[in-house]
């Protein structure tokens, strides 16, 4: 379990600081996230705002998860953080443009 979290930590930190989508942090931010050489999950960050504030949920369609809300998040300027207890798992980045 510890090397997933390592796994979709390090995926996700990817996600965030990448080029091509370093735009800002509202939208859909994508990845793979490699468990074994046919262990594959595409593991996703999905951020809104609006008025109230902002919204993040996660997605892992391979396992038919969507719009899954984590127990905390926060999101302030370019940082984003989230950690949910159920799924034992948790992310920290900042999104560079």
């Amino acid at each position: 379990m510890l090397k997933r979290l390592v796994w979709f930590t390090l995926i996700l930190t990817i996600m965030l600081v990448s080029p091509a989508g370093a735009q800002s942090l509202p939208g859909k931010w994508r990845g793979k996230l490699v468990l074994a050489p046919q262990a594959v999950l595409t593991i996703g960050i999905n951020i809104n705002h609006s008025a109230k504030g902002y919204s993040l949920t996660l997605d892992s369609p391979n396992q038919g998860m969507f719009d899954y809300q984590p127990s905390q998040f926060i999101i302030d300027g370019n940082h984003v953080q989230f950690q949910d207890d159920k799924l034992n798992a948790s992310f920290s980045g900042t999104l560079v443009k």
